[in-house]
């Protein structure tokens, strides 16, 4: 019974652990606390898809700016991005963000997904 309880709880702790390093299905929402443990392990990279201001006020710490609004500059901007890198997008809410990550993948973008919520569902640390 021992060994079969001690089995449970190994097998439990890799596929625990495997899925922690597993990068989200593109096109899909993650949560503030998934994109904090891959942004932590150093797996994506972040896109904010906000204005200048917005991300003056205060942004995930090493997003970068790249403005959705402005769709031609936003076009030019991802065509100098590795696509087959993943990437997290963000805005407010994630309604800029949903339209951010529909343009990454129709040009060709393998791993994008957005944050759930946006920044205002993010609960790790900001900078200016």
């Amino acid at each position: 019974m021992k060994k079969n309880v001690t089995t449970l709880l190994l097998l439990g702790m890799l596929l625990s652990a495997c899925t922690i390093n597993r990068l989200p299905t593109a096109g899909t929402s993650i949560s503030s606390t998934e994109l904090k443990k891959l942004s932590d392990r150093g797996k994506v990279s972040l896109i904010d898809a906000r204005t200048d201001g917005e991300y003056k006020e205060g942004h995930i710490p090493g997003a970068s700016l790249m403005d959705v609004l402005q769709e031609a500059n936003f076009l030019q901007h991802i065509q100098s991005l590795d696509k087959s890198k993943p990437y997290v997008v963000y805005c407010r809410s994630g309604k800029r963000s949903k339209r951010a990550m529909e343009l990454m993948l129709q040009n060709g973008f393998k791993h994008v997904s957005d944050l759930d919520g946006g920044i205002q569902g993010w609960s790790g640390p900001t900078e200016k």
